[in-house]
């Protein structure tokens, strides 16, 4: 499967397995959209992380409940 250049949108990926799962799409070439509950959550340092692959990163605060 290749997702490279491809966009992921993933509800909840700041921390634990949401976190998990942005990383690996990234590191396979696809840039991330990802939302975050509470302004507390490292959202920061998920992005930066996402960005270290060599791919965008947009994160967003949002309820999606």
């Amino acid at each position: 499967m290749n997702i490279k250049d491809s966009v992921v949108l993933i509800t909840g990926a700041a921390q634990r397995v949401g976190r998990a799962v942005a990383l690996n799409l990234a590191s396979h070439g696809a840039h991330i959209a990802f939302s975050y509950l509470d302004e507390g959550e490292p959202w920061a340092k998920t992005q930066q992380e996402i960005q270290a692959q060599g791919v965008q990163a947009f994160a967003r605060q949002a309820n999606v409940t």
